[in-house]
């Protein structure tokens, strides 16, 4: 089963925003054995988009189109694909007035073009939005499934929970595999890659590599059918084969494991004086983040990149400091239950651009931190 995920809009085709609900959707229909063979994005342009809908209904069993739902001039997907299963438009009048009640919830001036988003082909079932004003549609047509979805984000994957992976599930018979992931450091893709495929002989597992910086992710397509067979057979083998240089597992970011783990011990403080800030970086995005809770908030002024200054009576101290070539650095973590120290290597052969050497430092001297943390 092979699916489209096509953007319409000139922002996304001039660059002015980067086509994200490709690479979301991909992730998303992976799990129900539905391979994301092709990623198209047409202007707002009439003809251009029918000839892609063409271009994606003759190759694909699934198509996923985002975007042009919205109430202005340029929002015009639902004619072009109405123009396209050669149906009309129909004017659905509890849409419009369960529209009219959420502007006016919102204090928004309702005008005629909101009218707009109350039109949808004759043959479509309306998927609700949650979240939002523009509901988006379903449509089967000569065996493929195309699924129409708004361009923001939150209100995409609202729909998306609510409609698309139900339907997607149905359609598919349930998830059929799960993908398990390990982001690693200090190896090249091409050696981790060998060494994948080496440990994986003979199992007949799909993996896939891609380069991150400063990970390069191995990925293992498992079947949920065998899953616990094959986790025991192969997939503990690989894990071992990869610990040296895996940094975390699956979808877990070993910047957010460091900070929970520092809760209890709060405030937090940095003390870098080899990563130039990435560090201190990497951890106040996570701090700032509004879903990341409202106590890691509390640490925003406490986490600071800070060169050489000991913070010796502070809760929780964490510093890297130089080691005695570029590619050496120690880490040292106290609390008030933990004094450590390692000094660490970057043992890479290959050449390594600062930035991405700082990277690296960060990603190894976190890890060290959650292993002393999670030592009980």
């Amino acid at each position: 089963m092979n699916a489209a995920i096509l953007a319409i809009g000139t922002e996304v085709t001039s660059g002015q925003i980067k086509n994200s609900h490709a690479s979301w959707i991909s992730t998303q229909i992976d799990d129900f054995g539905v391979i994301p063979s092709h990623h198209v994005a047409v202007p707002d342009d009439h003809e251009l988009i029918l000839e892609s809908l063409d271009y994606v209904t003759n190759n694909c069993e699934f198509i996923f189109v985002t975007g042009g739902l919205g109430p202005t001039r340029d929002d015009f997907t639902r004619n072009v694909i109405a123009d396209w299963l050669d149906c009309e438009l129909e004017f659905h009048d509890e849409i419009w007035t369960e529209l009219q009640l959420r502007l006016s919830e919102r204090n928004v001036n309702i005008s005629p073009s909101h009218k707009n988003q109350c039109y949808f082909p004759e043959r479509a079932k309306i998927l609700h939005n949650s979240v939002g004003t523009a509901h988006g549609f379903y449509v089967e047509s000569s065996g493929r499934h195309i699924w129409v979805l708004p361009g923001p984000v939150a209100e995409l994957r609202a729909i998306w929970k609510d409609h698309v992976a139900p339907k997607l599930s149905a359609l598919t018979n349930g998830k059929k595999f799960i993908v398990k992931k390990w982001r690693c450091v200090g190896m090249p893709e091409s050696e981790l890659a060998d060494l994948t495929e080496n440990v994986l002989e003979g199992s007949e597992l799909l993996t896939g590599y891609r380069l991150d910086s400063p990970y390069v992710e191995v990925k293992v397509w498992v079947p949920l059918s065998t899953k616990a067979d094959i986790e025991k057979k192969w997939l503990e083998k690989l894990d071992k084969t990869l610990s040296t240089w895996t940094i975390s597992r699956d979808e877990e970011d070993i910047a957010k494991t460091f900070l929970n783990l520092t809760l209890k011990h709060a405030p937090l403080t940095l003390i870098d004086d080899v990563t130039q800030g990435l560090a201190s970086e990497r951890l106040m995005l996570l701090v700032r983040e509004d879903n990341f809770g409202f106590e890691m908030k509390s640490l925003s002024s406490t986490v600071s990149d800070l060169k050489g200054i000991s913070f010796d009576g502070h809760a929780c101290t964490l510093k890297i400091s130089a080691g005695d070539d570029a590619r050496s650095w120690s880490v040292e973590l106290k609390t008030p239950h933990l004094n450590q120290s390692a000094y660490l290597k970057f043992e890479s052969k290959t050449k390594t651009n600062p930035d991405r050497l700082g990277r690296v430092k960060t990603e190894l001297s976190l890890k060290q931190a959650v292993q002393w943390l999670s030592t009980k």
